[in-house]
């Protein structure tokens, strides 16, 4: 990566502390939203994925939950588009698109 040389000591701070804290975010994996809603302006969700536990030879499966994501309703169109845009991702490119 290029080092930013007119950055000033405050913009630099700022953006090595920026980088350490996108670092740190959790990353959660989820297959299903399982509850969803709204109560007081703030959108909720809860997010599960399969588990699957093996005892006495045997596999027992369920599901458990991964978070509780909590939003204000201000930020459902900057959700809503950055869902319609990964499923734009999915669509197969046309042949006289590709190289």
């Amino acid at each position: 990566m290029a080092k930013a040389t007119n950055l000033t000591p405050e913009q630099r701070i700022k953006r090595e502390l920026a980088i350490r804290k996108a670092a740190e975010a959790p990353t959660i994996f989820f297959e299903e939203v399982s509850t969803f809603g709204i109560r007081n302006t703030v959108g909720i969700m809860t997010l599960d994925m399969a588990q699957f536990i093996t005892a006495d030879d045997a596999v027992i499966s369920g599901k458990c939950t991964v978070a509780h994501l909590r939003f204000p309703v201000a930020a459902i169109p900057s959700l809503r588009n950055a869902l319609d845009k990964i499923e734009l991702q999915l669509k197969p490119v046309p042949q006289k698109m590709k190289n």
